[in-house]
């Protein structure tokens, strides 16, 4: 596929902004340092008894991340398997659940594509150029969230305006190899103080790639054939506080992506110049809030639209003689009343917050793929309504407690009801500060329009009379606060159990699906962060996990029993950062069409994949305080590891450039 272009007036709009010397501006939203996704009212993370990692944007710039899967890599419990460079299809596992067991949203918005036979999301096309904090919650949250959210949550929370500037820009330009360059330009700000408020806040992003080739070196025939990507956004919010406590919002989100692809038959990557994929997705959002009674009543209203577009395309040629124009598109709506009461109870009670609204969730498919006898259809929609509760609290300052419930009723399959309840128990009067958690829930996923109503003509139907899969899970930990160092050093350490029924797959015929398979799952995270010196930070975690099917007792795919992360933060001088990472994936078991053998011809014999370790290093440096330089280099080793069957991840690569901020 030939290399791709970047989008001029991005880069244009990007250059101005590295000559401005006025004081940085903190462009950030003005979040509290809390996790809002765990509870949905921001609460200290040392106070949440569910695991929670925190990726905000000085971490994704000291770390020279680009994408979503470079963002989740180092975190605790996650395995990235990416099927091809960037742009392309990218699943994530959570704690040994499957990749679809995973639920995306986009400022407290669920986004996963309906579309996508499984109901997963692709986190290969997600840049992170409007990308203010990701909130990464491990563990069942479907009592907040609904379905999806069996291994744990990912939020993508977007810049937002200042509050202390009428005009903010910000702006970011780089390029390197494989013939890479990435544009960022933006702006936001408040346009007057006091009331009635109004802020703005939009960012255009643009990211282009001649990009590496996909497929493993091992495969035959292999022509070397690189796969580009092109992609390009926009995002937007505007506020209006007509008085304080009230606020009203408009967002918008636009983005395209352009890949090459290579051909899958069965699962396996091969060669195929004219094969490729167009990628869009939108998100629109109309929201409403206020406090009421002093504060101790907030109240809003949320109206969200999202569309997802893919199509891809092939032509014959002498590789692949098959012509393709598949399609997926869907639609979906969400419409939200969120409550929070802070009750102010006085003695040992205390930090009270009570949780509760209704959400209605409406998904609208249309995809066919395929041709001939083996065309695939989906065209159905489908709608859900779910009631939750919650609650949090302090106890005599030492316990901290959560609880939830939800009811959830689909128009087709009845209802369902999941809780949480989780307490986190601070010891005091200990030469460490010592806190110990412990959490347990349920969730759930309901099958998707393709798996229900999707139909090959005489070889598959869906079955519409599928249940939902569902999770338990609980979990045990500790976490130390170590005196070692200038800053907190920290030692935590998780143990976790899930046991996930009703899973969706084959029957034994192989024309329609079941509720018929069981997952069990055990694990324990670790992550030991130290700063013994001022000018050096280090974070290490290791993961261990066991995630089998209960009725053969074999591994599951693509869940590495051994996973690991180093980053280290080096500051030899207040200018400078100097930030290397590590990230260790272990050996772990593929799918019936899989191996990791030299003989291409054994393609589709199951196998242990090989493990590797892949070597990253950014440095930045603050020429004066409004105009940074930086430079990243990642799999520096140029390690040929194949995360997925067949698909390579790409070779050593550098890039450079110059960020911008007020």
């Amino acid at each position: 596929m030939r290399p791709f272009s970047p989008l001029a007036c991005l880069l244009i709009a990007a250059v101005p902004a590295a000559a401005q010397t006025s004081p940085p501006a903190s462009l950030p939203a003005n979040l509290p340092d809390s996790v809002v996704t765990a509870t949905r009212v921001p609460t200290p993370a040392e106070r949440l008894p569910a695991a929670t990692t925190v990726i905000d944007r000085a971490t994704i710039e000291s770390r020279g991340y680009t994408t979503l899967p470079q963002a989740l890599a180092s975190v605790p419990g996650i395995a990235v398997v990416p099927a091809g460079g960037a742009g392309q299809q990218t699943s994530v596992f959570v704690r040994g659940s499957n990749s679809r067991h995973v639920l995306v949203l986009l400022d407290g918005q669920p986004i996963n594509d309906p579309s996508e036979p499984n109901g997963a999301f692709n986190f290969g096309d997600e840049f992170l150029g409007d990308i203010e904090r990701i909130e990464v919650v491990r563990g069942p949250a479907s009592v907040y969230y609904g379905s999806a959210a069996v291994g744990g949550v990912i939020n993508l929370i977007t810049r937002k305006a200042p509050r202390d500037r009428a005009f903010a820009p910000f702006g970011e330009l780089s390029g390197g190899s494989p013939r890479q360059v990435q544009a960022v330009a933006g702006a936001g700000g408040t346009v007057r103080a006091g009331t009635p408020l109004f802020d703005y806040a939009a960012t255009a992003q643009s990211f282009s790639t001649e990009g590496s080739n996909a497929t493993a070196d091992r495969i035959f025939p292999n022509l070397g054939e690189k796969d580009g990507a092109r992609s390009a956004g926009i995002t937007a919010r505007l506020g209006y506080e007509p008085l304080s406590g009230t606020r009203i919002e408009a967002f918008a989100r636009r983005r395209e992506t352009r890949i090459g692809l290579d051909d899958r038959p069965f699962g396996g990557g091969f060669d195929d110049p004219n094969y490729g994929a167009l990628n869009t997705r939108t998100n629109l959002r109309l929201s409403g809030e206020t406090r009421l009674l002093d504060g101790f009543w907030t109240t809003g209203l949320v109206a969200g639209y999202g569309e997802d577009r893919r199509k891809f395309t092939n032509d014959p040629d002498a590789l692949n003689p098959s012509l393709a124009r598949d399609t997926y598109q869907s639609e979906y709506t969400r419409f939200e009343w969120n409550n929070t009461l802070r009750p102010n109870f006085s003695g040992a009670i205390s930090d009270t917050a009570i949780i509760f609204g209704i959400q209605r969730s409406d998904e609208d498919v249309d995809a066919a793929n395929g041709t001939g006898l083996f065309r695939t259809t989906t065209n159905a929609r489908n709608g859900s309504t779910g009631f939750y509760l919650g609650a949090q609290a302090r106890l005599v300052t030492l316990l901290d407690v959560t609880a939830g419930v939800r009811q959830e009723e689909d128009e087709d399959f009845g209802g369902n009801t999941t809780w949480n309840l989780g307490g986190v128990l601070t010891i005091p009067g200990l030469p460490i500060l010592l806190r110990l958690r412990a959490a347990a829930g349920t969730s759930f996923k309901s099958p998707s329009l393709f798996q229900r109503f999707g139909t090959i003509p005489g070889i598959f139907n869906g079955n519409p009379n599928l249940k939902p899969e569902k999770g338990t899970s609980w979990e045990a930990g500790i976490e130390a606060d170590l005196p070692l160092s200038v800053g907190t050093s920290t030692l935590a350490v998780t143990y976790f159990e899930s046991r996930i029924s009703d899973l969706i797959d084959f029957n034994a015929q192989f024309d329609t699906l079941e509720n018929r398979d069981r997952a069990k799952i055990s694990g324990v995270e670790t992550t030991l962060t130290l700063r013994p010196l001022r000018w050096l930070e280090a974070i290490a975690s290791f993961t261990w996990i066991d995630a089998r099917d209960r009725a053969t007792d074999q591994r599951l795919a693509r869940r590495p029993a051994h996973s690991g992360s180093l980053v280290v933060g080096i500051t030899p001088v207040p200018a400078v950062r100097i930030t290397p990472e590590i990230i260790y994936a272990g050996n772990h078991r593929e799918n019936a069409f899989a191996t990791y053998l030299n003989d291409s011809s054994q393609l589709f014999d199951p196998a242990l994949t090989k493990g590797s370790t892949l070597v990253n290093l950014t440095a930045t440096w603050d020429v004066v305080p409004a105009l940074q330089l930086f430079a990243t280099g990642r799999n520096l080793t140029d390690r040929p590891y194949e995360p997925a069957n067949s698909f390579q991840v790409a070779g050593r690569t550098v890039i450079g450039g110059v960020r911008a901020r007020w």
